[in-house]
């Protein structure tokens, strides 16, 4: 039963293949896992194992016959819940929204993952409308990192990293605005990949910040990850603004020698001041990776801090997110996201005309730093897992401090994957890598290298003992 908890995609389809395992029985042993699990970690907003039994039926029977749809057919699979999986409700963490009101089909990600054979099993949990980088939320309270269950997942895909780091299911669907495909992996302990904004279809969406935001997956390692990517990214005409499909697979081929590897490392990223703690794990992991032959050189800042440039822009941003909502029923809503909402009412759309202008700058910015320096590496995180109920964008884990490493990926559109780097007193602390837009696939060889460098295990034994105490 534990070989099943924590297989891989790929051992799970090789189980299929070789008929020493069904999708039938994983479905079946992730069913009894989560009973014991979720309610301690809170990661699943809608659960149907009904529909994941019929599906793995389906595909444990494409197997027999030897006409697998995909490469994750028969794969367990949770879909974040701010996108539509047909005939599921769309929940968004918020109490504004209808539970009986159920999808009229899947978004473009989902559908890939469908077509391919993935078995969708839950919808994971998510702050009200994804908006902050703590999973908390009026509907559904606070999501927990399996490895401290008083701390925080993080968010805004905190319930799929939660899932795939207690071992329910070893794939997740999420999405990042503003680091939410790194955030929750770092304080988790597993991969998360931000593509190359436009290389997942996505439904268009309103606002200034809408297209700040890309698909991606979550895994317990970077083939894995990459593995669902290639699923994800497959075209869709419903996204007209997509980039154009790279038909290539992006998963490694396996970790290649770290000889002739150049890496900047900027442990103070746009001005950023990384907890003790957690500088000396990177620190630590710097080294591991230049014992094995890679060529690391830090760098200073690169970039300014983010506030001073787009504070008014994300003011301006979430003043329009609460504009769009019904205002005879705000008290339903996290009074959090209404409060700041309403701080930046005021502001004229200069603040956004300047942060789309600033947006580009630093885009140019950082194209000139990757022309010397094909990959960076930093810190995902200031710090490990925030408590459990933090206010968020209070004292000292603001916007600005939680996102102080991975929001200018968003801004420029550029990719970036957070991987474990090691333990920080017994929490996890993630290493993030960046490079520049488009060239995504080099990113997963070199972050599969870094990955097999460090050595992080999976599952780690300090993890296996904490689930274990959970009744």
């Amino acid at each position: 039963m534990d070989d099943i908890d924590w297989a891989s995609a790929t051992a799970l389809t090789e189980g299929y293949r070789q008929g020493s395992l069904s999708p039938v029985a994983v479905i079946e042993a992730l069913q009894i896992r989560a009973d014991r699990l979720n309610p301690a970690l809170n990661a699943f907003q809608t659960v149907r194992f009904d529909k994941a039994l019929d599906a793995a039926a389906a595909s444990a029977e494409r197997w027999q016959h030897g006409a697998p749809l995909g490469p994750l057919d028969g794969v367990p699979v949770t879909i974040k819940d701010t996108v539509d999986v047909a005939g599921w409700p769309t929940l968004k963490g918020s109490r504004l929204s209808d539970a009986d009101r159920l999808a009229a089909g899947d978004s473009p990600s989902v559908a890939n993952l469908r077509r391919a054979g993935a078995v969708i099993f839950a919808k994971t949990t998510t702050p009200e409308f994804a908006w902050k980088s703590l999973t908390q939320s009026p509907l559904n309270g606070a999501t927990r990192t399996p490895w401290d269950l008083s701390r925080n997942s993080g968010g805004s895909t905190g319930g799929g990293a939660a899932a795939v780091a207690a071992g329910l299911g070893p794939l997740a669907h999420g999405n990042d605005g503003g680091g939410s495909l790194r955030m929750p992996p770092s304080y988790c302990g597993v991969v998360g990949i931000k593509p190359t904004n436009g290389t997942v279809p996505f439904r268009p969406q309103a606002g200034p910040a809408a297209r700040l935001v890309v698909e991606g997956p979550v895994a317990r390692s970077v083939a894995d990850a990459a593995l669902m990517l290639d699923v994800m990214r497959r075209p869709d005409r419903r996204d007209p603004l997509g980039l154009p499909h790279d038909a290539r697979s992006w998963v490694p081929s396996g970790p290649r020698p770290l000889g002739g590897l150049r890496l900047a490392y900027a442990p103070g990223f746009a001005g950023a001041e990384p907890a003790a703690a957690t500088l000396a794990v990177i620190e630590a992991a710097v080294q591991r990776l230049r014992e094995a032959g890679a060529d690391v050189v830090e760098v200073g800042p690169v970039i300014p801090p983010m506030e001073p440039r787009f504070g008014d822009f994300w003011l301006a941003s979430m003043a329009q997110a609460v504009r769009s909502l019904p205002q005879d029923r705000l008290h339903l809503v996290d009074p959090r996201l209404v409060e700041i909402g309403q701080s930046g009412m005021d502001i004229g759309p200069e603040a956004i005309w300047n942060g789309l202008t600033d947006q580009l700058a630093l885009t140019a910015e950082l194209a000139e730093f990757h022309e010397a320096h094909r990959f960076l590496i930093t810190p995902t995180m200031l710090d490990t897992a925030p408590p459990a109920d933090h206010p968020y964008h209070e004292g000292t884990y603001t916007r600005w401090s939680a996102t102080a490493y991975v929001l200018a990926a968003n801004m420029t559109g550029q990719p970036a994957i957070s991987v474990p780097a090691g333990l920080a007193e017994g929490l996890p602390v993630g290493l993030q890598i960046m490079a520049r837009r488009y060239d995504d696939r080099a990113l997963i060889a070199a972050a599969a290298s870094i990955e097999a460098a460090l050595d992080f295990p999976a599952p780690h034994p300090a993890l296996l003992d904490r689930l274990a105490a959970i009744a």
